[in-house]
């Protein structure tokens, strides 16, 4: 190496690598392997693996032998590009075309290790994809050079700003050209008139030109592929086309980030620059403004029937005796459909229309949305725009206006939207939806901020996946496995529930995840969702308890196959509160647990609405468990996070890295997607397997699905890690044995947890307290004396405790108010439960009709008079009483 020649630019970057000649297969050529200055073998795509120029000059120097040469890596953070032309010297003098490519690049070049190759640095960005064709090969990231300082005589010791060289020369090499050399269309050109319109203005005029249906198709589809090679020439493109109608900078910048074709590249700033700056200098002409009177009737005049008189009202043509034109008034404005959206949550379409009008005064009347069954009416246009325009009397009249929007709006863009989460077949392939498009398929626009859940969007493309993955295998450290195990299950398992459901192996719980205040259990959560999106520390969490009813039902079906925490179950509020609470938990866990939602009646009495049911995978939080029967209970498995068990250092860390995890989760998905169709079949089989062998005789059915579910979840994540090289083969099998005795001991807990704070044994628990405090008491049979200060809940006999239903469930709902505790159950349910256990005492009585009943709570003789009592069994509290002992 000639150290003295090499670029003091280079040189300055933390982007070196040091490299052997290694030979990776038998009778195959030698490669350049990069090696890191500790050693290891270095990542292109890793920076944590490049180190100085200086450190790795002293490595290299002191290790004479051990290495061949010194590399630098291009990356998207510096403004270089490397061109390699290979075999191009011969007899120590270029080959002709080589000559000219280096002469019009005219920067930085040196001979390559062989001295039969030449390489060119230069600053530029690639305007495309495209890397290497026949000699010639160009890189602006993820690879390196292997720098010798051999400088070639002739050329700059420097290294040249050369964005247009590059762009020529990568036109001519790929066949693509990148940088139209015509202006998009030459209609209405004024090339010396200076043009100030909206955003708005420039959309609408542009989606209705002759070429407005390429126009809608990049900006509001981001389509590209009908038209271009590249995305980077659709950018090119649609920059073009909105550098006809403004030469400001600015607003062809804030026009293009709102388009569909906005994408992370745009924001470096080179690239953005370099596009925009290409485009005001390919495009002279510009756009000649017409005014709103020549604009509007033009489009009216064009229907044939129909006219914009002078005062500016919109008329229909009338012919007289004398074939005279008379022109009869409609309404004092003219409006037209310049989009028609189509919104898809995959259970329905809506179908809606962007309409923009204009009175006759000239003033314009703001774009609104009209959904689409309701065009037809006309009532939308006092609805959205207010008493001043207006429609001449008469229902014919009326049709005739809607005729004339419809008729000019034959051009109206039109616009799919996408508005849930997770997987979905587009064009034929598999695709998951999140809110800034999809993960498989381009162009594609999903829109879930009414549901409030704009966070769920990932990164548009994958950005050092290794080291993506190893911020999620720390992540497992910020505390106790029993904790961090069961999250990263969850990681897993979501995007599986739509190939689960395929199988017929949904999951159908919810993870509980249980703590008192302080113990960071949604810190803990918001870092593992981050593999869904950008939820920051656990402050911006998509779901929570002080929602409705009607809001949670909505976003645990629109996270389809993703992920949806709910945050900060707290009974110990208000007694109201605590009452909301209990009734939202149970609806979640009966969704969850059923993949059922509310039934409803439609707006016309007579039909059902469609039943938006939970598509995704549910994580509480919480201080509390709800209070619920067997059944329901067995719907959630509860994880326990302790004050104190959160490493706060670790946690620190690992939320500073928590943008990393966005990556590792898109990477998973495209890992997944092309193996959505053969999964359902092998999940199935598999969560089979694993749910007989968590089985246990003494355990609700439900837990060892709950066991499968979780274990499935998790080996497939850990696959995806291993198959990236973050794990190797045997720590995988540690883990999943691991994880898999977790989840058992886990499911074990809250089985036996069950059967504690049932509602039945909730109130078993406060009968026996109210009596022994004196709160309550109950008279011996055949007696009327009242022993006590207390209330008087009942009466007994030799073997059952006559309780007066009433009375004694308004003093059990009060001893658990006083503790701003919610008892579950009703009276009747809780009956009904006392029965199903037999707890009490029943009869059978016959109806009218002969057909047999049961009574539940039998007539009793005290004194002269009958009474409906709950039979309670004295052994019931007895029993109760030897298990609190």
């Amino acid at each position: 190496m000639n150290i003295e020649k090499i670029p003091q630019e280079l040189k300055q970057r933390n982007q070196w690598v040091l490299w052997k000649l290694e030979q990776r297969s038998e009778g195959g050529k030698p490669t350049k392997v990069p090696y890191q200055a500790i050693g290891k073998k270095a990542s292109t795509t890793n920076p944590a693996s490049w180190t100085s120029f200086q450190n790795a000059l002293t490595i290299y120097l002191n290790q004479p032998g051990a290495y061949c040469g010194l590399g630098y890596v291009f990356s998207a953070d510096d403004p270089f590009t490397g061109i390699d032309l290979d075999d191009c010297i011969v007899d120590g003098t270029l080959t002709g075309e080589a000559s000219k490519t280096v002469s019009d690049l005219n920067s930085y070049t040196e001979l390559s290790q062989s001295r039969s190759s030449v390489h060119v640095i230069v600053k530029a960005k690639l305007p495309g994809k495209k890397n290497r064709t026949g000699k010639y090969e160009m890189y602006d990231q993820n690879r390196y050079f292997a720098i010798t300082g051999d400088h070639f005589t002739g050329t700059p010791e420097t290294i040249e700003e050369r964005q247009q060289e590059v762009n020529t020369l990568y036109e001519r090499l790929f066949g693509i050209g990148n940088i139209p050399k015509k202006p998009p269309f030459v209609e209405d050109i004024s090339s010396n008139q200076t043009v100030e319109m909206d955003d708005q203005d420039i959309i609408n005029i542009a989606a209705r030109a002759k070429n407005g249906e390429k126009f809608a198709s990049l900006y509001y589809q981001g389509d590209w592929h009908p038209y271009y090679k590249s995305q980077s020439e659709a950018d090119q493109a649609l920059c073009n086309l909105l550098a006809f109608y403004t030469k400001n900078p600015e607003q062809i910048d804030r026009l293009f980030r709102s388009s569909a074709l906005s994408r992370q590249k745009w924001e470096r700033d080179d690239y953005r620059d370099m596009t925009i700056r290409n485009a005001l200098e390919c495009v002279k002409a510009q756009y000649k403004v017409k005014t709103t009177e020549d604009e509007w009737s033009s489009l009216v005049e064009a229907l044939g029937e129909y006219a914009i008189n002078d005062t500016g009202h919109l008329c229909c043509k009338k012919y007289d005796k004398n074939g005279g034109i008379m022109l009869k008034p409609l309404s004092n404005f003219v409006a037209r459909i310049t989009r028609q959206i189509s919104t898809d949550n995959g259970l329905e379409k809506h179908l809606q229309y962007e309409i923009e009008g204009v009175l006759a005064d000239g003033r314009p009347l703001p774009a609104i949305l009209v959904p689409a069954n309701k065009f037809g009416t006309m009532a939308w246009v006092t609805d959205s725009w207010g008493v001043l325009p207006n429609i001449r009397p008469g229902t014919l009249i009326k049709d005739q206006v809607r005729y004339v929007i419809q008729g000019i709006s034959s051009h109206a863009a039109e616009e799919q939207i996408f508005s849930h989460l997770g997987w979905r077949k587009i064009d034929g392939k598999w695709a998951y939806l999140h809110a800034g498009g999809a993960v498989g398929a381009e162009g594609v626009k999903v829109n879930v901020q009414q549901e409030g859940l704009q966070r769920y969007k990932l990164p548009e493309y994958t950005e050092n996946l290794e080291e993506a993955i190893a911020a999620t295998l720390r992540s497992l450290e910020v505390a106790d496995k029993a904790v961090t195990y069961p999250l990263l299950a969850m990681v897993g398992l979501a995007p599986l529930c739509e190939p689960l459901r395929k199988a017929g192996a949904e999951p159908s719980f919810i993870l509980w995840l249980l703590g008192e205040s302080g113990a960071r259990k949604s810190s803990i959560v918001a870092l593992f969702l981050n593999h869904f999106g950008t939820f920051a520390n656990g402050k911006e969490l998509p779901a929570g308890f002080k929602d409705t009813s009607n809001a949670l039902e909505k976003k645990a079906f629109t996270t389809k196959d993703s992920l949806l925490v709910v945050d900060d179950y707290h009974p110990k509020a208000t007694i109201h509160e605590a009452r909301q609470m209990e009734q939202l938990a149970q609806q979640l866990l009966r969704g969850y647990g059923d993949h059922q939602a509310r039934t409803r009646m439609a707006s016309d009495g007579t039909t059902l609405r469609l039943q938006y049911k939970p598509r995704g995978c549910c994580i509480v939080t919480g201080e509390d468990k709800p209070k619920a029967g067997t059944s329901t209970t067995a719907r959630f498995l509860t994880v326990t996070v302790d004050r104190g068990s959160v490493n706060l250092d670790k946690l620190s860390e690992a939320q500073d890295e928590s943008g990393k995890l966005s990556h590792s989760g898109r990477g998973y998905l495209e890992w997944l997607a092309p193996k959505i169709e053969e999964l359902p079949q092998k999940l199935r089989d598999e969560f089979r397997t694993i749910r007989i062998l968590s089985m246990r005789s003494d355990q609700h059915g439900r837990i060892p699905e709950t066991v499968a579910h979780l274990y499935i979840g998790f080996k497939m994540f850990t696959a995806y890690a291993e198959e990236k090289g973050l794990l190797a083969q045997e720590e995988r099998e540690n883990m999943l044995n691991d994880a898999f005795q977790l989840f058992l001991n886990l499911a074990s807990q809250h089985n036996d947890g069950m059967f504690e704070e049932t509602p039945v044994n909730m109130f078993l628990t406060a009968i026996n307290e109210l009596i022994a405090t004196g709160k309550a008491f109950l008279i011996k049979q055949h007696s009327t004396a009242e022993s006590s200060s207390g209330e008087l809940i009942g009466y007994e006999d030799n073997r059952h405790f006559l309780l007066i239903p009433e009375t004694t469930m308004n003093m059990v709902t009060q001893f658990y108010q006083k503790q701003n505790r919610n008892f579950p159950l009703t009276k009747d349910a809780l009956i009904k439960q006392l029965d199903t256990e037999g707890l009490i005492y029943t009869t059978t009585e016959k109806n009218t009709d002969g057909s047999l009943r049961k009574r539940r709570t039998p007539k009793k003789k005290i004194g002269n008079k009958s009474m409906n009592m709950l039979w309670l069994k004295k052994t019931a509290l007895e029993q109760k009483g030897e298990k609190e002992r």
